[in-house]
């Protein structure tokens, strides 16, 4: 999904919350907003470790540009992409955030509800699009990764 996607969506989810929900105080649908979208700056730092260009603006503008080139191609194509290792785009992130909720303080727990909703809409779109499926762990997608990192030399060209 585009970011200003996120951006919108995550926006009108935490203000959802922050009008429904009483314990949702300020601060919190700010977290949960906040989250919802900063949980992609694994993908920019992921471009930027791996041969992409070393500047973060130029990293977005270039995961902008290979998700149009995504789109383009056929459903078959698309189910066979993997693009790499995005560290907080998996289940392992989300019981880190669990676990630091649980021992350190509350406010993990909104960055889980925002990254949690942002993980749904990226679900969402990966079965809306024809993407490869059951995209879960990011553990498992390293290991994916690394048996098969042409689709990224491909798309950074």
């Amino acid at each position: 999904m585009f970011p200003k996607y996120h951006f919108l969506l995550g926006f009108a989810f935490s203000l959802i919350l922050f009008i429904f929900c009483p314990k949702i105080n300020f601060l919190a649908a700010s977290i949960i907003f906040l989250s919802s979208f900063l949980i992609d700056i694994d993908h920019y730092l992921f471009l930027i470790l791996n041969k992409g260009p070393k500047n973060i603006f130029k990293a977005y503008f270039l995961s902008l540009k290979m998700k149009k080139k995504g789109y383009q191609t056929t459903k078959e194509k698309r189910k066979k992409i993997k693009t790499g290792f995005y560290i907080f785009h998996g289940i392992e992130f989300l019981v880190i955030l669990v676990i630091l909720g649980y021992l350190v303080h509350d406010i993990f727990y909104f960055i889980l509800i925002g990254c949690f909703f942002h993980l749904v809409l990226d679900a969402i779109e990966t079965f809306a699009k024809g993407y490869r499926k059951l995209k879960f762990s990011s553990i498992y997608d390293c290991f994916l990764f690394k048996k098969s990192n042409k689709t990224l030399k491909n798309n950074l060209s």
